[in-house]
Order: structure tokens, then C-alpha cells, then sequence
């Protein structure tokens, strides 16, 4: 069980993580047009970056993180492994160019799901196959853990709805900073503070460039 201080810490990660997320939404056009245009730079690290940019933005995919040896062997994007990933030519009840991916994701879900693509590194489509078992399992992870609460709580606020029907009352403790932080009129991307880019050169290196 979490003790005050934690708490506290934890709810300030998941604010700062959303907050992030909203200045990042003025950028994605941005962002896609980059990596489209290193599609075929053939430098390994370029492509390892921009393969893995694409997997996080169209797919979905977590970005994922290295594991150390005594915690569990959870992936995603950028740590996925070879066993994690099967292509296909031709799958006949689906199409053509599939990609099938089953691996242990955050909190340890089974992620198990295909992914059609076309050619041309499907820039614009992207269907998603998944299985009908994961699907109530992937609406309480996103609910928790990638989906603003704010959001709800505010529709929640404008519409009177009560808050039990859309948390329970350990989801409703985990997330008490946005219930109090959030009212009606709250709106996602409507943010107004500082904005600050975080640009990596052609050496890799991180440089800071301010929004004008």
C-alpha cells in the first residue's frame, strides 16, 4: 500500500504524463512528416527510430521500456524482441502484408493481435485485427493508463453523471488529483503553457528549441 508521500508522487508522474501529451498534440503532423521523409535512410539507427516512431503512432504501441533481470519480462515498441513478431505474405481470410504480434505488455496483459499494412508503409491506413477476448482487457488499461481522466471527469461534472459509473472505488482513489482538478469546462487541448521541443540532430544529441 502507498504511503502519503508516494501518492502524492505518483499523481504529480501522472499529471506531468498527460500534460506532455497535450503540448505534444500541437506537433504530430510534424513529427509523422519526419519520420515519412527517413523512411529510406539507410543509416541502421535512423531506421531503427523511425520504424519504431511509426509503431507508436499508427499501430498503437507503448513505447516500452529495457527490464532489469528480477522484474517481469513486460515489452513493447522498443523492446520488442524477434519471438514478439510473425510477417505474412498473405493470410487468406485477411490480406496481404500482416504482421502478428503476442507479447506480455504493461501490467503483464497478453497482447495478441495482427495488424494489416499495405506497401507503401501504410502512411495512411491501418487496420487493426485484434482478438474479441483482449478487447474489454484493453478498455480498462487504456482507462487507466492512457486516456486523460480529466476528460471524463469533466463530462462526468457536465452532465451530472455519477462517478461510480465510470470508475470504481479503487480506480476512483487512484485517480482523486484529476476529480479535484478537473471541471466542466475542461478541454484537452486547450493548453497554454510553456512549450519547449526537445530535438535530436543528426549525431543524436538532444537540443532544446523554444515554440513560437
Amino acid at each position: 500500500m502507498l504511503n502519503a508521500s508516494s501518492r502524492v508522487t505518483q499523481d504529480e508522474r501522472d499529471r506531468q504524463k498527460y500534460e506532455k501529451a497535450r503540448k505534444l498534440h500541437r506537433f504530430i503532423d510534424k513529427i509523422r512528416e519526419n519520420y515519412q521523409t527517413d523512411w529510406k535512410n539507410k543509416e541502421m539507427r535512423i531506421h531503427q527510430r523511425v520504424v519504431a516512431l511509426y509503431f507508436i503512432c499508427k499501430l498503437p504501441r507503448h513505447v516500452g521500456k529495457e527490464k532489469y533481470e528480477d522484474e517481469t519480462d513486460t515489452v513493447d515498441c522498443c523492446s520488442l524482441r524477434v519471438e514478439h513478431i510473425k510477417l505474412f505474405e498473405k493470410i487468406n481470410t485477411i490480406g496481404e502484408n500482416v504482421v502478428e504480434f503476442d507479447f506480455l505488455g504493461k501490467d503483464s496483459i497478453r497482447h495478441q493481435d495482427l495488424k494489416l499494412m499495405n506497401k507503401k508503409q501504410n502512411t495512411k491506413n491501418s487496420k487493426t485485427l485484434g482478438r474479441e477476448e483482449n478487447k474489454d482487457i484493453a478498455l480498462g488499461t487504456s482507462k487507466l493508463n492512457y486516456l486523460d481522466p480529466r476528460i471524463s471527469v469533466a463530462w462526468r461534472k457536465k452532465w451530472d453523471v455519477p462517478i461510480e459509473e465510470i470508475y470504481s472505488k479503487t480506480q476512483h482513489d487512484k485517480l482523486l488529483w484529476a476529480v479535484d482538478m478537473a471541471t466542466a469546462d475542461y478541454h484537452f487541448y486547450n493548453y497554454e503553457g510553456e512549450i519547449v521541443l526537445h530535438n535530436v540532430d543528426d549525431e543524436g544529441q538532444q537540443r532544446d528549441s523554444d515554440d513560437e
